[in-house]
């Protein structure tokens, strides 16, 4: 599958809620990397991050944009929305943007990751400041346990 393939069919997965379509857009040993629900590996685990997903919110919007590709490694900017469904921001509109990053092998995704306003969207959910607060060290800690980064740290 070519990348704006892959990306295309990401999008309309995400967005009907098709978890066993994303899920085979993934490598069988294909991980995901999620800013919120941690690392999902294999095709299971990311069906279920889906189904997580949509169990959470609903109407989401996740389309990509301007695509670049290097070799094996694509990223695309995205404009992603969605109404929440939890406990406490039941009903919240959350928007944003992001980048994603897609590591493909024989057209599948291999590896998946982005970035992306998670304090807008904290904000938007009406999260209190201690709960970001303890969300922002957690994604510290991970950043700081990243040997790149270590290895920068100490320069």
């Amino acid at each position: 599958m070519e990348f704006q393939q892959v990306l295309e069919a990401f999008s309309d997965c995400a967005e009907a809620g098709d978890a066993a379509g994303f899920a085979r857009l993934f490598t069988e040993d294909g991980v995901y990397h999620d800013r919120f629900y941690g690392r999902n590996d294999g095709r299971p685990a990311i069906e279920a991050l889906l189904r997580r997903f949509h169990a959470d919110g609903e109407r989401f919007h996740w389309r990509f944009h301007d695509p670049a590709l290097a070799g094996d490694t694509g990223y695309a900017s995205f404009l992603y929305a969605y109404t929440a469904r939890t406990k406490h921001a039941a009903g919240r509109r959350v928007a944003l943007r992001g980048i994603g990053r897609f590591r493909l092998r024989a057209g599948l995704i291999a590896d998946y990751d982005d970035a992306f306003e998670s304090g807008v969207m904290l904000t938007q959910l009406g999260s209190p400041s201690e709960v970001m607060g303890k969300l922002f060290l957690r994604w510290a800690a991970a950043t700081q346990a990243d040997a790149d980064i270590r290895r920068l740290l100490e320069e």
